[in-house]
């Protein structure tokens, strides 16, 4: 878990070097939007996001959805978005169906970084992958080999 947070705060500093600094006076807002916001993996990676949220006096807010479907995921991409979020840390329902709002945000100036699930590449700006999928098959054959 440790290693999982680790990537999420990396991620979120990551997204900084995106963020267009149109003037000295612009201030991150972070909106880390997960699969649902009940889920506790999401919830131990939020605080990954909050301590780099604070390493970056940036203001943050867990945007977590209450159902698993594309369509709360993009109420609150766009919410996020007319609240003058100009960070958005994902981990996607909808590898698809999540871009048209995901670039509608990025042509607005926000960056867009996902995590533990991507979504088509014109719709992020960066995707933070917490293993290699090769790192991933070899745990799984380790693990089947032990059953």
């Amino acid at each position: 878990m440790k290693k999982v947070l680790a990537a999420i705060a990396t991620g979120a500093l990551i997204a900084t070097a995106f963020v267009a600094p149109s003037s000295a006076a612009t201030k991150l807002k972070i909106a880390h939007i997960p699969k649902l916001g009940t889920i506790g993996y999401f919830q131990a990676a939020d605080k990954g996001v909050q301590r780099a949220c604070k390493e970056l006096k940036a203001t943050c807010a867990y945007k977590g959805p209450t159902e698993i479907t594309a369509a709360a995921q993009f109420k609150e991409i766009n919410a996020a978005v007319q609240g003058g979020y100009n960070v958005l840390i994902i981990a996607a329902n909808d590898k698809d169906a999540l871009v048209p709002a995901l670039k509608a945000a990025r042509k607005k100036g926000v960056t867009v970084v996902t995590y533990d699930s991507d979504v088509a590449q014109a719709g992020r700006s960066v995707f933070v992958n917490q293993a290699s999928s090769e790192g991933i098959g070899n745990a799984l054959a380790d693990s089947a080999a032990e059953l």
